[in-house]
């Protein structure tokens, strides 16, 4: 195995792929760059995100989540999940919901400690948890849907 872990992206690339040409297999290196995330995985670089993708990651998903839904991103921001616990209190228990039809998103739910995929009209119950998976080109809508549960 050989890991760059250089402040530099593209010195990371580099040497990852000179450890390839060398023969070493597993590669894996920091990416502080979005841009440079689908290079490196097309390149079979195995990708950690470095302090600068972290901090904005973190910081985007501040903002974006509240007290009703957690958001966080995933796969170097390419996705985004979704999840909004079902409370007593939140006036959706026994509320009928419709599933979200959008190609580049999935979503489940989870119910006694079971996970079901959310593909047809459902009840939700007290202490559900409803978690969606999307591309972050879709995520838009997703969140719409959720948050207007």
């Amino acid at each position: 195995m050989f890991i760059a872990a250089t402040n530099n992206d593209e010195c990371n690339i580099i040497k990852c792929l000179e450890a390839k040409e060398s023969g070493i297999k597993k590669v894996v290196a920091i990416n502080n760059e979005m841009e440079y995330y689908n290079l490196m995985h097309s390149l079979g670089i195995v990708v950690v995100c470095g302090p600068k993708i972290s901090a904005y990651n973190t910081i985007i998903e501040e903002v974006s989540s509240t007290g009703v839904v957690i958001q966080k991103s995933y796969c170097g921001a390419k996705a985004v999940i979704f999840m909004r616990k079902i409370f007593r209190s939140s006036g959706l228990v026994n509320k009928k919901v419709k599933p979200l039809s959008l190609e580049r998103a999935r979503i489940f739910y989870m119910r006694d400690e079971q996970i079901y995929p959310l593909d047809e009209k459902m009840i939700l119950q007290e202490d559900d948890l409803l978690v969606a998976f999307c591309a972050t080109r879709v995520s838009a809508k997703v969140k719409q849907w959720i948050y207007e549960l």
